[in-house]
């Protein structure tokens, strides 16, 4: 079993050989519940945040070029290059929580909108808890 960096158990698809020496695969364990994939009423709430949350981003990283591009403090190429590394940086993050959605990818893909902070409380709320939990174990959040 994997854990990220606050110790919380994360879920993935493992190999194992049980302590009776049984062997599986694409299984889990310790009794862990799985969902393999997001629920049709999810999918349809995900959805609907998609662009609403995209556009939450977009309107952040265009504040953040904003501020970069008009610092008088330094010359005009430095603000440039500025601009150009803040873009790309954002354009990983970007690219990582909105490129190609489907629902095979729907909870980590959630899981990074939501640590990005563009799911609201009140919209993560509307998700059935299955989603919620699974979501928590991705991004580490234990209070959801």
């Amino acid at each position: 079993m994997s854990r990220n960096s606050q110790g919380t158990r994360l879920l993935s698809w493992i190999s194992y050989r049980a302590r009776d020496g049984r062997t599986g695969s694409s299984g889990y364990r310790e009794g862990v519940t799985v969902v393999r994939q997001i629920s049709e009423a999810d999918w349809r709430i995900l959805r609907q945040l998609e662009p609403i949350a995209r556009d939450r981003f977009c309107d952040r990283i265009l504040s953040e070029v904003v501020g970069r591009a008009t610092d008088a403090t330094v010359g005009s190429h430095e603000r440039y290059l500025a601009v150009y590394r803040l873009l790309e940086k954002r354009d990983r993050a970007l690219s990582d929580a909105f490129d190609g959605l489907r629902r095979s990818t729907a909870f980590l893909q959630l899981a990074r909108m939501r640590s990005l902070g563009l799911i609201t409380e009140e919209e993560f709320a509307r998700f059935s808890p299955e989603t919620r939990q699974v979501v928590a174990v991705f991004s580490g959040d234990s209070q959801a």
